[in-house]
């Protein structure tokens, strides 16, 4: 990839909120190369792209990844995982709640849309 386009991975429980930054990334030129819909499959996402070989640069994960979680917690543990397993990929967190989360961008805006392109492009 260029270093202005992006593989990219992404984790969020809503399918809906998923699809739709799937469809802002490839508009910006950048490849969603899987999509996870729960923790446990980011889990396995992250096992697969490290046992695979498949290079991606931003992993972007939904902070609350079950309708129990609350404040982040599983974003952050799997934000972890990444930076622990897979070094070297930028981690985004990503909401569609601007909760108390100031700096992860709400993507269901153009403004947010641009803000994830631009980080990405940055990854």
């Amino acid at each position: 990839m260029s270093p202005e386009h992006a593989n990219a991975i992404i984790v969020d429980d809503n399918k809906d909120h998923a699809a739709t930054l799937r469809l802002f990334l490839i508009r910006d030129g950048h490849q969603v190369l899987a999509i996870a819909y729960s923790k446990e499959e980011g889990e396995r996402l992250i096992n697969k792209v490290k046992d695979g070989g498949t290079k991606i640069q931003v992993a972007l994960l939904d902070g609350n990844l079950s309708e129990t979680s609350t404040g982040g917690q599983d974003g952050r543990e799997l934000a972890e995982q990444v930076r622990s397993q897979l070094p070297g990929v930028k981690v985004i967190s990503i909401s569609t709640q601007r909760q108390n989360w100031s700096d992860r961008p709400d993507f269901t805006s153009m403004e947010g849309s641009a803000a994830i392109s631009k980080a990405v492009t940055e990854a």
